[in-house]
């Protein structure tokens, strides 16, 4: 079955990015233009998409798709005979092989030339299993890419609880740096706000503005990378 990517502290700023090209669509626009805009949009399109082609059901379903473009019972032997392919969970494999009965039985039945409708009428289970289907199973890159929604995503308890004060934190780094070190920076922010290991995310935050910046050719400041941060947090911050 499909399953929900997770949102961390480590890749919500990419992610989230889709997001918040949608909350600060006009915003953006009427600051850095149509060209600006368009820039920032394939940067962060191509840095969320690439996450999303790392997930496994991401590559189960190119798998599939190139499956159906070239169906072959050798293709399908590869699959049910790889520990790698198959290691999904009990629920999940007992789910499927169970499917793989229902859909034998139907197949067959059409092969020997039931009308599909009769079928349907005579094992109402199966609009059941349809209706299933098309809420669990589905194209990783239609659901996380070509739209938008926060449910497909699922937050971790750590991200929940303390991205926001991460990203106040992060206002404070990138003033506080001016004068000090980054490490001192750190360490007051980690004891003011009461969280640790701060470092690792502002450096990930400030390698990702770095590149963003150098593909825009725009620098920004302080306001927009918080204000970024934020939006790509918000959807899943109530």
């Amino acid at each position: 079955m499909a399953r929900k990517l997770s949102i961390s502290k480590s890749n919500y700023f990419k992610i989230g990015g889709l997001f918040a090209l949608t909350e600060k669509e006009s915003e953006w626009k009427t600051t850095y233009g149509e060209d600006g805009y368009q820039k920032l949009f394939e940067f962060i399109g191509t840095n969320s998409i690439a996450l999303v082609q790392r997930s496994p059901d991401y590559k189960k379903q190119v798998w599939f798709d190139r499956f159906k473009q070239d169906p072959n019972v050798e293709g399908l032997q590869k699959v049910l005979s790889s520990e790698k392919k198959t290691e999904i969970g009990k629920g999940e494999r007992t789910l499927f092989e169970m499917s793989a009965n229902v859909f034998y039985e139907l197949l067959n039945d059409i092969h020997e030339g039931e009308d599909l409708n009769s079928l349907l009428s005579k094992r109402p289970w199966v609009e059941i299993l349809l209706k299933f289907y098309g809420e669990n199973l589905y194209d990783s890159y239609d659901k996380y890419i070509r739209s938008v929604d926060p449910t497909w995503y699922e937050p971790t308890k750590e991200f929940i609880s303390e991205v926001l004060l991460r990203i106040e934190g992060y206002g404070t780094y990138l003033d506080e740096i001016k004068e000090k070190t980054k490490r001192k920076a750190c360490e007051n922010i980690e004891k003011e706000l009461k969280v640790s290991n701060v470092r690792q995310d502002y450096d990930a935050y400030d390698n990702y503005f770095t590149d963003l910046e150098n593909y825009v050719n725009i620098k920004y400041n302080k306001d927009f990378r918080v204000s970024y941060l934020k939006a790509c947090a918000k959807p899943w911050i109530t």
